[in-house]
């Protein structure tokens, strides 16, 4: 900054005596009492001049009124710009023009514009000069749009076109280097627009491209080379044709009659096809378009109509149609004669010579004569060639055929001849005859089946094939085998249980009757056959005493056989290989053969095997349980799940859950403490159910252990008594550290000691340890041991940007558990006086109440400095030790004119200085 107010000072007091060079200008500012700045760029022929002697002067008339070098480098913009004042006799309203000297050509030119004088005005800046130049040459032309229709008539507009330039110059705007070179005719500029100065088509030539150039008043030009699209018109198609005009009648359905194609002027259009909707174009009723294919949707003959009239519509992909009326020719063919199908009929043993029926058959092509030929050989019957009637020659049976299947040929005398093949069908019917026999498919059945069970079928027999017959049982009197079975449909069904003990054998009588009505009476007879059956027992429950002795009997099993005489055994069975029980195996009976005891074991589950003597020889196996009841045995031993209690436990702490040794299992118990440390006053643990709680708060350093008895009462009166010790154990306690407040210089160097933490643990000999809940943004460094801050990164101290960090320290103890606690650690930054002054670089005194004093950020820092205030000239304007941001531009009593200021901010004790400028705004 010092560097910058020195170069300024220069050119505010010696420009006279500066750069005394060819052109020989020069000024003297003492002339004139008012000025203005001006901060610009020196531009020629579009480039900027740059550095030497490249300058430029202020005119008023013929009068010098200043002078500026193109020397000073402005880093951000890489550019050098002219910083210089313009002097005047009066504060405004003269009109100040500019000649500007290169000195790589070593001409002197005017300068194409004027400035209006204005006292104290700033024009332009370092970010934003002010341009001096004898031309700005146009940068670019813009061009609305590169897009045409074909067919736009001569003269109309294509685009716009505007030319970018800082002068706003008028233009010649020209079209050259066409390609194609065709292209030339098709447009023209008129004015600031380019037109169509020949009817382009699309199909002709769809793109082309141009150079536009735009030529200022003083020759300077830009140029710009544009690509130029001509888009299509849709156009409507002109004609309609076919591939093809005539189909040959007899046509498979949905046949190919013809393509269908269009003429259009437009290059790969897609075009759709309808039949045009006309109520006379009722002939389109027997044909279908399918995309670009003409088709007929049914069989033509030309004997009916020999000539269609189409009326075909096409349309392109826009929307526009052509329709044309079309004619369609069915040619004639030979037709080959037919056989009309029939199926014909006769019942059987019908006499020869009978005639059977007659053949129809014909021909579309009228007057030629049909011949009929048999191809079928060994049939009972023959045909006329000539009238087609069928006569019987031999003898039909049904029974040895129930129809007979022959083809015929029928051949008509056209050029060339046809024939066509019928296949015929002549059935017989066949004549009813009564059933001869009924008999049943099985006739022995086991006794126990179950009811709906199958005893066999009944098979008919009958000359005729297929019959169908109903089946029924007849009641017989003074006997009910009917009643054991149904027939459902020619199944006989058992309808009750059959037990060959009860009844050996049965005998039906059934009826059949066919369809005819023809039935047959006959008695049929089912024999039962004996089974071995399955002994019977049933899932047995015992009860028993565990006092029961050795030897007794605990009970005995009952089962029967429904086969008479049979012999039984039984066996007993289980997963267990130790059984205090064994099995008569003749008699069931069950006796014990050890102890039992209800505490190891209070039920058995068994099972046991009951087997029959029979063929073959068959089991039952029964569920057995045996349940033992107990009898009440005194308690042995109390058990305490803990002894141990932490110290400064809350009273109502859970001790230990007790437990009770006892032979009965499933025994209940209740507690009671008899006495503690002898004493059955005591009441320090308390007794509830089955657990021991604290009474009180107990104190590892007054009484470490207590003796406690306890007694336990089962639910039959029988007790047991138990001493247990307590022991209080002792706990670790957590160390204790304040919330603490230090404060450091900013700036303060790396390793600074910036205060010491302090933690109280009242457990003696323990070691602690400092770590950061956070890393204090690791502006500061922490000692573990010794609880010490320092400065880790002095940079980061900076009063103008952090005034305060705050942040979490633990300390933990060694203890077990370890233990811990936490403080925030504030630290303040004290401020300090800048190397560089932080001061506002400009101020507006218009009394808004914003920017309208002279501003230095905390002044108070600055203890014993002095600010001074001079313009442009060097006059000091104010002056003030210990500045507390309290001047407000005035000077004389009076608002200072807008420009640029200059300060000086000493302290002459220290000999620290701070130099600038300023400027004084409106707004």
């Amino acid at each position: 900054m010092n560097k910058i107010i020195s170069v300024l000072g220069f050119w505010v007091l010696s420009m006279q005596c500066l750069h005394a060079q060819d052109p020989d200008w020069s000024v003297d500012y003492s002339q004139f009492p008012f000025r203005m700045s001006v901060s610009a760029v020196i531009e020629r022929e579009g480039g900027l001049l740059e550095q030497g002697e490249n300058k430029v002067a202020a005119f008023v008339g013929g009068e010098i009124r200043g002078i500026g070098y193109a020397d000073s480098f402005h880093e951000p913009s890489g550019r050098y710009l002219a910083i210089f004042q313009i002097g005047s006799r009066v504060a405004q309203g003269e009109q100040v023009t500019f000649k500007i000297y290169d000195e790589t050509e070593d001409a002197v030119v005017e300068g194409r514009f004027e400035l209006a004088f204005v006292a104290d005005q700033l024009v332009g800046s370092v970010s934003d000069p002010y341009v001096i130049s004898d031309n700005r040459y146009p940068t670019a032309v813009t061009v609305s749009t590169t897009r045409f229709e074909e067919n736009l008539a001569s003269g109309e507009v294509i685009c716009t076109l505007e030319v970018s330039d800082g002068d706003d110059d008028s233009h010649v705007l020209g079209l050259s280097d066409f390609d194609p070179p065709a292209a030339s005719s098709l447009i023209a500029i008129s004015g600031s627009s380019i037109v169509v100065s020949q009817v382009a088509n699309y199909e002709m030539l769809r793109a082309f491209s141009v150079r536009l150039t735009a030529t200022d008043v003083l020759g300077a030009s830009v140029s710009v080379d544009l690509d130029f699209d001509v888009t299509n018109l849709e156009e409507a198609p002109t004609d309609i044709t076919l591939s093809q005009y005539a189909i040959t009648e007899n046509n498979s359905p949905q046949a190919l009659v013809a393509l269908i194609a269009t003429a259009d002027e437009d290059r790969d259009e897609m075009h759709s096809y309808f039949f045009t909707p006309v109520s006379q174009n009722e002939d389109t009723a027997f044909f279908v378009i399918n995309g670009s294919q003409l088709k007929v949707n049914t069989v033509l003959d030309h004997e009916s109509r020999s000539e269609y009239q189409l009326l075909i519509s096409s349309e392109d992909k826009f929307g526009l149609t052509f329709s044309k009326a079309l004619t369609l020719s069915v040619l004639d063919e030979n037709e080959a004669p037919q056989i009309s199908e029939a199926t014909f009929g006769t019942v059987e043993n019908v006499s020869v010579g009978s005639s059977l029926g007659t053949l129809t058959f014909s021909d579309p092509d009228v007057g030629q004569t049909l011949t009929l030929e048999m191809l079928t050989t060994g049939l009972p019957f023959s045909m006329d060639p000539v009238s087609g009637v069928l006569t019987v020659t031999g003898a039909i049976n049904y029974e040895a055929a129930t129809q007979y299947a022959f083809d015929v040929k029928v051949t008509d005398d056209g050029t060339p001849s046809l024939s066509s093949t019928q296949s015929l069908v002549m059935a017989v019917t066949d004549e009813n005859e009564p059933p001869s026999d009924v008999t049943l498919s099985e006739i022995f059945i086991s006794e126990n089946l179950d009811v709906g069970s199958l005893v066999g079928e009944l098979e008919v027999d009958d000359q005729d094939a297929s019959e169908r017959f109903s089946y029924e049982i007849l009641a017989t009197e003074n006997q009910q085998d009917h009643t054991y079975f149904e027939l459902i449909d020619n199944q006989l069904i058992t309808k009750k249980q059959i037990d060959k003990e009860s009844l050996d054998s049965y005998s039906l009588d059934v009826r059949v009757r066919d369809k005819a009505g023809h039935q047959l009476e006959k008695t049929l007879f089912v024999f039962v056959t004996d089974q071995n059956e399955q002994p019977r027992a049933y899932d047995t429950l015992w009860t028993v005493s565990e006092e029961h002795a050795v030897g007794m009997l605990v009970g005995q099993i009952e089962a029967y056989d429904p086969d008479a005489g049979q012999q039984l055994s039984y066996e007993l069975r289980s997963a267990l290989s130790d059984l205090p029980f064994e099995m008569d195996p003749v008699t069931g009976a069950v006796s014990l053969t050890e102890v039992l005891d209800y505490e190891s074991r209070s039920d058995y589950y068994l099972s046991v095997s009951i087997v029959d003597d029979g063929v073959p020889s068959l089991e039952e196996v029964i569920s057995l349980h045996v349940r033992l009841t107990d009898i009440n045995e005194a308690p042995t031993r109390i058990l305490i799940s803990g002894q141990t209690l932490l110290e400064n436990r809350n009273s109502g702490a859970l001790v230990g859950t007790l437990e009770t040794l006892d032979a009965d299992q499933v025994d209940f118990h209740s507690y009671e403490i008899i006495q503690i440390d002898q004493s059955p006053t005591n009441n320090a643990f308390v007794v509830l159910d089955n657990k021991l709680f604290a009474n009180q708060l107990f104190d590892y350093e007054t009484q470490s252990s207590y003796q406690v008895e306890i007694k336990s009462w089962d639910k039959g009166g029988l007790s047991v008594s138990e001493k247990v010790e307590i022991l209080i154990e002792d706990t670790n306690e957590a160390p204790v550290v304040l919330d603490t407040v230090f404060s450091v210089r900013e700036n303060t160097a790396f390793g600074h000691v910036v205060g010491q933490l302090q933690a109280i643990d009242q457990d003696h000999g323990q070691q602690l340890t400092y770590t950061f809940l956070e890393d204090g943004a690791g502006v500061f460094a922490l000692d573990d041991v010794s609880g010490e801050i320092s400065v880790n990164m002095p940079e980061v101290l900076d009063y103008e940007q952090t005034i305060s960090f705050s942040f979490e320290v633990v300390v933990e103890d060694d203890g077990e558990p370890i233990l811990r606690d936490t403080c925030t650690v504030s630290v303040e930054v004290e401020d300090l006086p800048e190397a560089e002054l932080p001061i506002r670089n400009y101020i507006s005194p218009n009394g808004d109440g914003f920017n309208d004093f002279l501003t230095i950020e905390n002044p108070e820092v600055y203890e014993g400095f002095v600010l001074h205030v001079m313009n442009a000239r060097g006059v000091r304007l104010y002056s003030k030790a210990n500045y507390d941001n309290s001047w407000d531009g005035y000077y004389r009593g009076a608002v200072l004119p807008v420009g640029v200021y200059y300060y000086l901010f000493e302290n002459i004790n220290t000999g620290v200085r701070y130099q600038g400028q300023f400027y004084i705004k409106d707004r």
